[in-house]
């Protein structure tokens, strides 16, 4: 269950840190000012929540409080830092004078941890020199308080992993090195900017868990840096909204999420996607008729006993049947058999016109594998694949081909999958010089430029570059890039997750708006409950390339009956500290096996607090259990 969060700092705890009038400047051919008479104060024991979209100032903020700067900055006001009675000015500090604070009093946990992370080092040699740098211990015995503290981050087989390098690990693992390396030296503030953003919902619960234990146990401060409004009410005391470098709003966490002061306040927290809001994708409206996920075994075939028929009575746009996805690694050592990874494991379902589709999971479940196999992008896949009746599998490559006009994707890196040494209108016009050559330019710049505004892009942005472009707009270039053609069938692989929340919101509500106007059938792959469930009519859930879950979005939330479901839904943060905090979550330990050595019988139970001896013996099939499709041996509901 959830850790019970430390009692709330009181107001007449000792100011710990106090900024005042900060500002932060960069000259160039102009002069851009990323943060401006920026104040606030953060006391001891207590958590504050720096909230702000990309390019608000957050990480500039802690840059400056840490003194990692770069050269090319202008810096002024105060920040000043209690080190033990004493205050001491940083922003004036000498770096020799700086170099004892930081790492000791003041330690800091970074975006993305495998670029803080050296990975010519080895995890063990890393942290050794930070106690050996502030705390003089001789190097065995700073190994072994290494190990100490990845033991209370929970990292397992701890001593092991002092001899590993940052890549053999995962994202959640490296994370948990990250907050060891930070924690050696007890510090009193712990700036962690973003610790969660690239990490899965579950990773990110237990990230966070273990964060707010900590800071229990050492009494420090913490100051999160977040765009993620569910993580600060649940986890912080107070907390400071910023646009575009300067403060919009601040004060204690109930009292700005229950009444926000700033409009721009109100639009974040109306912009966040909660769980506890119903589906607004309308099944009826999407797709006519009744449910009939529990029809009877009699009227399907052996081979598709586990697809989950569409609710309405036409035909399929989209048949997967029984699909396999296995990578053959090579082999471990000279004459060891060949290690086969099997992505997908036999996954079957079916998608109807105009209907939308999630599909979660943590990373490495398979969900992006599946969509590169229903796109025919794999070589080598066994089962089924049939869109509008033919057999994908069967045609040769001039018919793969023409039928991928029907069937489109929208990438999860919206910059990354344009060319930027093209324009917009090119990269928006590539696939109608496929589809439709006997288009002149002109017919295909006037269709490029009529897509454009309906994406919410202006005409004229056809003749510009990628990188002209801020993320969401490069995101709705995708969409377009995947709309010309007029596909029945569009593909969305985290198309929102590097988003700020605000942008998400638009991107979301476009592809709702464009899938009422055109009748598309959408895959919408996320790690993110609360974003698949306002705009699947259905969602299905993956875990180590098996389908556990299959269900309608409002009753996967509402009732879950595999505990991998619940564990998802528990992990999901709501952005209401009434509700947050006073929540039973059941958090899952531990990272997803690996492929290359899945569990015995059931795949989730190594993870599972239900696990029985049936579970290690026998692998679940996906079967009719209530109002779903469970592979569970003892499905329960919430």
């Amino acid at each position: 269950m959830q850790t019970a969060r430390q009692p709330s700092p009181q107001a007449s705890d000792p100011t710990l840190l106090s900024v005042t009038d900060l500002s932060i400047s960069y000259r160039g051919e102009q002069t851009v000012q990323a943060v401006r008479d920026l104040s606030f104060y953060v006391r001891a024991g207590e958590t504050l929540g720096l909230v702000g979209e990309s390019g608000s100032g957050k990480t500039q903020t802690a840059l400056a409080i840490m003194g990692l700067l770069p050269e090319t900055a202008r810096v002024s006001g105060r920040v000043t830092f209690m080190v033990g009675q004493q205050a001491s000015e940083l922003l004036s500090m000498p770096q020799q004078q700086l170099n004892t604070i930081r790492g000791r009093a003041i330690s800091m946990i970074f975006q993305d941890p495998m670029t803080a992370l050296n990975p010519h080092l080895t995890i063990g040699r890393q942290m050794a020199r930070v106690l050996e740098r502030h705390r003089r211990l001789s190097r065995q015995a700073a190994y072994a308080e290494a190990a100490q503290m990845l033991d209370a981050v929970r990292v397992p087989e701890a001593r092991a992993r002092l001899k590993q390098y940052p890549h053999e690990m995962s994202g959640g693992m490296r994370q948990r090195i990250m907050i060891a390396t930070a924690l050696l030296c007890r510090p009193e503030l712990l700036i962690a900017d973003e610790p969660t953003t690239a990490l899965d919902v579950t990773v990110q619960a237990q990230i966070l868990n273990i964060m707010a234990e900590l800071q229990r146990e050492m009494g420090m401060a913490l100051l999160l840096i977040t765009h993620d409004m569910g993580v600060v009410a649940a986890n912080c005391d107070r907390v400071l909204v910023m646009r575009d470098g300067v403060e919009r709003e601040s004060g204690e966490v109930t009292q700005v999420f229950s009444a926000p002061a700033d409009q721009y306040t109100r639009d974040l927290l109306a912009a966040v996607p909660r769980l506890d809001a119903k589906s607004r994708a309308v099944a009826g409206d999407a797709l006519g008729g009744e449910d009939d996920c529990n029809e009877g075994e009699s009227e399907r075939s052996d081979r598709t006993r586990n697809t989950i028929r569409p609710r309405q009575p036409t035909r399929p746009l989209l048949t997967v049947d029984d699909l396999r996805v296995t990578f053959d690694v090579g082999r471990e050592r000279w004459f060891s058999p060949r290690r086969l990874l099997k992505a997908v494991d036999g996954v079957s379902f079916e998608l109807a016109p105009g209907e939308t589709l999630g599909v979660v999971g943590e990373s490495g479940c398979g969900k992006s594998t599946l969509a590169r196999a229903v796109l025919q992008l794999l070589d080598g896949y066994a089962g089924r694949v049939s869109l509008l009746g033919d057999e994908l599998g069967h045609l040769s490559a001039a018919a793969v081909k023409a039928h991928r006009q029907h069937m489109q994707v929208v990438f999860q890196d919206p910059l990354a999958s344009l060319n930027p040494r093209m324009t917009v209108g090119d990269i928006v016009a590539e696939p109608l010089q496929t589809f439709s050559p006997q288009l002149s330019r002109t017919e295909r710049l006037q269709q490029v430029q009529q897509l454009l505004a309906k994406v919410g892009l202006k005409p004229e942005h056809a003749f510009r570059y990628p990188h002209e472009f801020s993320g969401g707009q490069c995101q709705r270039i995708g969409i377009a890039r995947a709309l010309i053609c007029e596909p029945q069938l569009v593909i969305c692989d985290e198309p929102v997750s590097a988003l700020d929340v605000s942008v998400q919101a638009q991107v979301i509500e476009l592809l709702m708006g464009l899938q009422k106007e055109l009748g598309l059938a959408l895959i919408f792959i996320a790690h993110d409950l609360a974003v698949v469930r306002q705009i699947s009519h259905r969602v299905m859930v993956m875990y180590l390339g098996r389908v556990v879950e299959l269900t309608d979005s409002d009753t996967l939330v509402e009732s879950p009956q595999h505990p991998y479901t619940r564990a998802l839904i528990d992990a999901v943060p709501i952005p209401d500290p009434a509700i947050e905090r006073n929540r039973e979550r059941l958090l899952l330990r531990g990272d997803i096996p690996s492929p290359l050595n899945p569990p015995s019988g059931c795949v989730f139970r190594t993870r599972c607090p239900l696990a029985q001896q049936r579970c290690t013996d026998e692998q679940p099939q996906l079967l009719p259990s209530g109002n779903a499709h469970v592979a569970c041996h003892f499905p329960v509901s919430s």
